[in-house]
């Protein structure tokens, strides 16, 4: 089961909630980790493919992050901004 880190509207705390498909036509999106099957460069086209537009880092501009395959144990920096700025964190085959 997929599933997605989201912020509750009156606590702020992150919530884990069931996967759906999330469109990223017209948000700007980062992503941490490596996609299946994409360098870097094809997982920045791949999201203008989708709509979106690229980031590099995450900030309050930043609607989503994608989390991609990761061999780290402690979280990216790109997790912790995204934390720090409550922003939606969802799995790379979430996105329409």
């Amino acid at each position: 089961m997929n599933f997605r880190i989201d912020y509750d509207d009156k606590s702020k705390k992150p919530v884990r909630t069931q996967a759906k498909k999330i469109n990223i036509r017209g948000k700007r999106v980062a992503i941490t980790g490596a996609l299946p099957g994409m360098n870097r460069g094809e997982a920045e086209a791949w999201v203008g493919r989708k709509g979106g537009t690229y980031s590099s880092k995450v900030d309050t501009l930043v609607s989503c992050l994608i989390l991609g395959k990761t061999r780290d144990v402690k979280p990216s920096s790109k997790i912790v901004d995204a934390q720090r700025y409550k922003v939606p964190m969802i799995q790379y085959n979430e996105v329409e």
